[in-house]
Parts: C-alpha cells; structure tokens; sequence
C-alpha cells in the first residue's frame, strides 16, 4: 500500500507492479500521497520504558518523512524551524500535531499507515495487567492523546490526514481508545477482503506445480496438496463468503516449503513455531488468581469445549472494551481475531466457529495442557494426559484417564 500510494515511490510503479492486476488497473490516487508509516511492534511493552519508546519511535518516524519530503513541504515555510520542533518535542502527540501543520501548510494529502497498532498494549494487558492497560487506553494516556491527534488531522478545512490503514490482532485497544478515533471503520470481517491476507488453492497449485516443474519437488504436488489442506488451510473470514473462497495461511505453508526444500522430503515439525499464540496472551483471559490460588474461569471451560467438539456456536463482536474481554460471545470472538478459530458454517441458523486445521488443534492442546499444569483446581496425571492427547491428535482416538 505504501508503495502504490506513495508520490516517493511513483516513479518506480513499473518495477513493483508490473504483472499484477493493480498494474493493469490503476486508480487516479496511485503515486499521489505523503505517506507516514508507523509499526508500532517496535514499541517496548515495559510500564517504564514504554512512553519512551513510542516517543522515539515517532520522533524517528517524523524525522524520516521530513527528510524524503522535503520537496514537498518547502513551500512558503521554515522546514528548519519544524525540525527543530520535532527534535525537541517532549512528546509523541507533539511530534504528530507538527508534522500535521507542516503538511497543512503545504497542502499536501496524508495517508497514515499504522502496523500492529495494538502490539504493545496487548503485552502491557497480558504481562502486567489492566490497571497498566488502561493507564495507557483511558483519560490523558499517551496513547489515547496520540489518536485525538490524529483525529483532530482529519478535520476542518485543508485537512492534511486524507485516508488512514489501521492493522493489529484484536480489537480491543480501538475499542477502548474509540472517543480518540472513533470515524474508522473495521473491515475485519467484509466479505470483500476475505482473500486479502492468505493463498487460494489456486495460489498454493500453482506454487507446488512450479517447483516440481523446477525440481525442488519430487512429490506428487496432489500429495502434498493434501496435507497443505490438513495443516494449514481451510480459513475463512467473513460469513458472506462462499466455500470456495476459503483459505492458505501463507506464513505456514512457506514455511512448509521451506522446509522441505532443505531436505527434499515432508518436514519432520510441521508446525512453525513462530506462528504460536503465547500462552501468556490467554492466560490472562482463562486463569484467575483469587489470593494466591490460580483457578480456571468459565473461558477455560470454553477451550477444553472447542477442542472436544472441534466448533462452537457464537456470533463476532467487531469490538469491544477490556471489561467486556471475558464475556463469552467477546472471548470467542478474539479467538477468531488470533486464528485460533475460522468461520466453519455460513448456512446454520447460528455462526459456527470451528477449529482451521491440524495446526491450530494442537496449539490448543499446548494450551490446555499449561492450564492444567498452572491451576490446581482440577487433579490430573499430567503424564496420562499427554499420551491421551497424543492419542486423539495422532489416531482421533480419545479416552478417560
């Protein structure tokens, strides 16, 4: 998106779009914007550290975009004077409030682009917990402030910030930040934007007829078609899809590639590791403390439910507060936002939920196995438990300890 938008990058159109179906269909606003591009996964999640390093990540944002659109922003204004500012500003919001006057002054278009915005608050949610969190989301916390900012750029006459793109895992923090920026729109679950992040199996033919074509496969592509299907297929993201649109995840089937290419064989781990949920990103969510005691709450009942039944009925919610994240339909629906669940029936009465693939069901085994290992209200023979789990994963057999 950058890259098609950005009047920095319009001259090089050609050399990353050629091709494509963008190429062949280009709109009036390609090559046309100043582009701010913040990731704010960068941002460490510590309570002490934490307001600093957004402050210096935005600081080195701005001094980026003052540096390659310095042409511009030229006219009629003190550049100088502007960079100084943003070099001695005390905070984040600061930093954003004069970059938007420099490009209102200049009356140049602004598209902001944020990554992950809700990487950091997440962990503080996760790993220190809510009063944290809402120190952060809540009343004259940096991060609200930095929203109202940018709110406040889309509004009144010359108003630079003329589109924004917001990606993150949940929604939660938007949620919470909403009085801050409250005009977006969540397009999580449109069915227009249903194949955006993943591979068709058109996509994933075509890849594993390449490389056998080229040699770097020796298995019949129909083989490993197959397990592609089992481990790392079958999501679908709005209701108003139609089965045929389900989809790959991309990470985990080049990763499968990938692996196979070292050996020229099936990988041993068909599992990356890097596509995990942290346990410690439920655990909040499933595991309460009550004076030193770890029990389970009524979410952890909830898995242990998924994974027997491999579904459960539940509609979405698009968004919702912190002291609304353990409510049933809320905790079920971040499950989906994480991919921990997909859309599995869209002609039931009811929003079926269903576990993707072989992937994902033994992430929940890890799951519910460090449960049982952290809490002490239920009496398992852990030993027992995870031959028994090995058993259902491996043979779909199940028994009672």
């Amino acid at each position: 998106m950058e890259a098609y938008y950005d009047v920095f990058y319009k001259d090089r159109f050609d050399e990353f779009f050629r091709g494509t179906w963008i190429y062949d269909h280009p709109t009036g606003e390609k090559g046309s914007y100043l582009v701010l591009s913040l990731n704010f996964s960068v941002v460490e999640p510590g309570p002490d550290k934490m307001e600093t390093s957004f402050h210096n990540h935005i600081q080195d944002a701005a001094v980026d975009f003052m540096q390659r659109y310095g042409n511009y922003l030229s006219a009629n204004q003190d550049l100088d004077y502007f960079k100084e500012k943003i070099k001695n500003s005390r905070s984040a919001t600061d930093i954003l409030s004069t970059l938007l006057l420099v490009c209102k002054g200049a009356q140049q278009k602004l598209y902001v682009i944020i990554d992950e915005y809700d990487n950091f608050a997440n962990t503080i949610l996760s790993t220190v917990g809510k009063d944290a969190y809402q120190d952060l989301t809540h009343g004259p916390g940096f991060f609200r402030s930095f929203f109202n900012a940018l709110k406040k750029g889309t509004s009144s006459t010359g108003a630079p910030v003329t589109r924004s793109f917001i990606t993150g895992v949940s929604p939660v923090t938007m949620d919470d930040v909403t009085s801050g920026y409250n005009i977006g729109e969540n397009v999580s679950l449109d069915a227009a934007f249903n194949r955006m992040l993943g591979f068709t199996r058109e996509d994933v033919d075509e890849m594993l007829n390449y490389y056998r074509s080229v040699g770097l496969i020796k298995h019949e592509p129909g083989y490993l078609g197959e397990i592609i299907d089992n481990w790392y297929g079958n999501y679908l993201f709005s209701k108003h899809s139609t089965d045929s649109e389900r989809l790959y995840n991309s990470d985990m089937v080049l990763y499968f590639l990938k692996e196979y290419f070292k050996i020229q064989s099936i990988p041993d781990d068909l599992i990356d590791r890097n596509v995990r949920i942290d346990y410690g990103k439920l655990r909040h969510l499933i595991i309460v403390d009550t004076g030193g005691r770890k029990v389970s709450n009524g979410n952890f009942d909830r898995l242990r439910e998924i994974i027997k039944e491999g579904e459960i009925s539940s509609e979405l919610a698009k968004g919702f507060p912190l002291d609304k994240l353990t409510d049933r339909e809320n905790f079920i629906s971040l499950l989906f936002y994480f991919g921990l669940l997909t859309i599995k029936d869209t002609e039931a009465a009811d929003l079926v939920l269903g576990i993707p693939n072989e992937t994902i069901r033994r992430l929940y085994y890890d799951y519910i196995k460090e449960g049982y290992e952290e809490t002490d209200v239920f009496s398992i023979d852990i030993y027992t438990y995870r031959r028994l789990m090995k058993e259902m994963a491996m043979r779909g057999q199940c028994g009672n300890p």
